[in-house]
């Protein structure tokens, strides 16, 4: 069903969120990449994403690259509105 929804809108930060999060959750870790850094950039303060990329590059033995997406994640959850996912999507 996300498959779907990013085919009909595929600048849905919801949908491409959830996707990267469901393959994550499968362990399908190079599907995921490209649905995670799609919703970083639509939704670039949303911290959990960030979360998400660096448990990405954490599997993929990129660990410099997870210290940096996890220092972001950090930084960025330190501010409330940063927890709330975004309610629209461009």
């Amino acid at each position: 069903m996300l498959h779907r929804a990013l085919a009909i809108s595929p600048n849905s930060f919801r949908a491409n969120f959830e996707l990267g999060r469901l393959l994550m959750g499968a362990e399908k870790y190079s599907d995921a990449e490209q649905p995670l850094l799609a919703a970083a950039q639509l939704a670039p303060t949303f911290s959990r994403t960030y979360f998400f990329l660096g448990k990405l590059r954490q599997k993929q033995d990129r660990h410099s690259e997870a210290e940096v997406f996890w220092a972001k994640f950090s930084d960025l959850d330190k501010i409330p509105e940063n927890r709330e996912i975004p309610l629209t999507d461009r």
